[in-house]
């Protein structure tokens, strides 16, 4: 469900999701339709099969490099 990608997205900035269809084709629309359903969006990084990969950039880096 929509909610469970996005308290996955608060935890990790990639969330891998396997849609159960019965065609593979179906699987690029069902995903674009759901990484627009969390807030704030989610963009679709890959799909491959029956699995999607979504990308949400982290609110505040883990990481803070130097200049």
């Amino acid at each position: 469900s929509a909610a469970e990608v996005d308290a996955a997205l608060r935890d990790v900035e990639l969330v891998r999701c396997k849609f159960p269809v019965d065609h593979k084709r179906d699987v690029p629309p069902l995903a674009e339709e759901l990484a627009g359903l969390v807030d704030p969006p989610a963009v679709v990084a890959q799909v491959l099969g029956h699995t999607a990969l979504f990308y949400r950039p982290a609110p505040k880096p883990d990481i803070v490099l130097e200049s």
